[in-house]
C-alpha cells in the first residue's frame, strides 16, 4: 500500500474507502472463520442453477427452487455414505497436495511445542499446541499447511487429527441429515380469507431494450508503453475507406486512391 501510495495515489485512496481491510487482506482476515476465500463462486453457481426458475411467478419459482434443492440433498447424502475417508473428498486432495510438498521441508524441534521449518521459500516457526504457524495459512483455512505437516509427519501423527471440525467427513454427513419434506400442489393447498382484502400484484415498468440473461463480462483494460491504459476490444476495428485494420474512417490518414488500387489488383490475382 505504501509503494502504491506513491506510484498511484487515486488507486490508494480508492483501496483505503472501498471497504474495511478485514473484509479483502487476507492479513486481517477473521480466524474463527477457517476460510480464506473472499470469491463469491457460491452465489454465481446457485445463480446459475436457478436461471430457468427465474423466469416464473413468485411462488411457483419458489417451488422449483425448493424441489431442486431436495434433490440435491438427497444426492449428496446418499454419495458421501459409502465414503470411508475421514477428510471430506476436497479437502482431501487439498492435504494430498501439500502432503507432497512438504518433502522439501525440514523441521528442527526445540523440546517443548515449537518446531522450526525451513525450505526453499524461508524459515516459520509451527506451534504444534496452539495449532498456529507463522505463515497463518493453518490459522485462516483451518487446513494444515506446508510446513505444519512436515512436522506431523516428523512427529508420526495422523494429519486428519490437525484438520478444522469443519472438513471432516462426519460433519458433511451430519449437514445431509436434514432433509426437505414433500408437499401438495398448489390446487389442494388451504385458501383463506382472513386478511380482508385481496393482494395485487406489485406494478412492474419494462425497461427498454430486451432482458440481459448472460453474465457481463469485465471489460479488459490494455496498458500502454505510455503508461496510458485503454479497453482491451473483443472485435477487430477495421476502416471503411482503406480497408485496414486498426483504425475506423473517421481517423484514417490513408489515400483511398492507393489503396483502392493495390485492392483491385489483390482481387484480380486472387481470382
Amino acid at each position: 500500500m505504501d509503494a502504491l501510495r506513491i506510484i498511484y495515489p487515486q488507486a490508494h485512496q480508492y483501496l483505503l474507502g472501498v471497504a474495511p481491510k478485514e473484509n479483502w487482506v487476507k492479513d486481517y482476515f477473521s480466524l474463527h472463520v477457517c476460510c480464506d476465500v473472499i470469491l463469491n463462486n457460491i452465489c454465481k453457481t446457485f445463480n446459475s442453477k436457478i436461471a430457468i426458475a427465474r423466469e416464473l411467478a413468485i411462488i411457483s419459482m419458489l417451488e422449483v427452487i425448493r424441489t431442486s434443492q431436495m434433490e440435491r440433498i438427497q444426492i449428496r447424502g446418499q454419495w458421501i455414505k459409502p465414503y470411508d475417508h475421514t477428510l471430506s473428498p476436497v479437502i482431501k486432495e487439498i492435504v494430498d497436495k501439500l502432503f507432497m510438498r512438504a518433502s522439501s521441508w525440514r523441521s528442527t524441534w526445540n523440546r517443548e511445542d515449537a518446531y522450526q521449518v525451513s525450505g526453499p521459500s524461508g524459515q516459520y516457526v509451527v506451534n504444534m499446541r496452539e495449532f498456529t504457524c507463522s505463515c497463518r495459512l493453518w490459522q485462516l483455512t483451518g487446513i494444515p499447511c506446508t510446513h505444519a505437516i512436515t512436522t506431523i509427519n516428523k512427529i508420526g501423527k495422523n494429519v486428519a487429527d490437525y484438520v478444522s471440525s469443519y472438513y471432516l467427513r462426519s460433519t458433511m454427513t451430519l449437514m445431509y441429515e436434514n432433509v426437505l419434506y414433500p408437499i401438495n400442489g398448489m390446487d389442494n393447498w388451504p385458501k383463506t380469507s382472513e386478511v380482508g382484502f385481496e393482494l395485487a400484484p406489485p406494478r412492474i415498468k419494462r425497461q427498454r431494450g430486451r432482458p440481459k440473461k448472460l453474465r457481463r463480462e469485465k471489460p479488459q483494460v490494455r496498458h500502454h508503453a505510455n503508461g496510458s491504459e485503454s479497453l482491451r476490444r473483443t472485435f477487430v476495428l477495421r476502416c471503411r475507406r482503406c480497408r485496414q485494420d486498426g483504425h475506423n474512417r473517421r481517423t484514417c490518414t490513408n489515400d483511398p486512391r492507393v489503396d483502392a488500387k493495390n485492392r483491385s489488383w489483390t482481387e484480380f490475382t486472387a481470382q
